[in-house]
């Protein structure tokens, strides 16, 4: 019996090991490519800042892969800007505090200055009387 010895398969062989990987890599692409496009739109995202400086929030569609870490950085997002809020919020009620009793003491010696100076004039006005007053009577042979 006669078999004949032919390369066919050797020859074919590799070309179905390179479609085969091909195949995978394609598959493979096809996975990874919306997983790599959300990632790096939220990067994209998390670099940027919003007029007030504060991170922007990230809107992914409910079907990505990291749809669950955009909604926890949305999170930390909405946190920080209460927690900014909060502050700027105390940070004008502490101002307030301060400036209304300084307000208050400032208003209380400027009055006790003008009573100061008006009780000074008021002594000066005395004396100054009282001593024309002497002056007269020592002048009017009064003594």
């Amino acid at each position: 019996s006669f078999v004949p010895t032919t390369n066919v398969p050797s020859r074919i062989y590799p070309v179905f090991i390179i479609i085969f990987y091909s195949l995978i890599a394609l598959v493979v692409f096809f996975w990874l490519w919306p997983l790599t496009r959300d990632l790096k739109y939220m990067e994209n995202a998390t670099r940027y800042k919003s007029e007030d400086g504060l991170p922007i929030e990230v809107i992914l569609p409910f079907r990505s892969t990291i749809y669950p870490l955009a909604k926890a950085y949305n999170q930390s997002t909405g946190k920080i800007r209460d927690l900014v809020a909060s502050h700027e919020e105390m940070s004008y009620a502490m101002s307030h505090e301060l400036r209304t009793p300084l307000a208050r003491m400032k208003f209380g010696l400027e009055i006790l200055h003008d009573d100061f100076l008006s009780m000074f004039r008021y002594e000066q006005n005395l004396d100054t009387r009282s001593s024309t007053c002497v002056d007269s009577r020592n002048n009017c042979g009064f003594t």
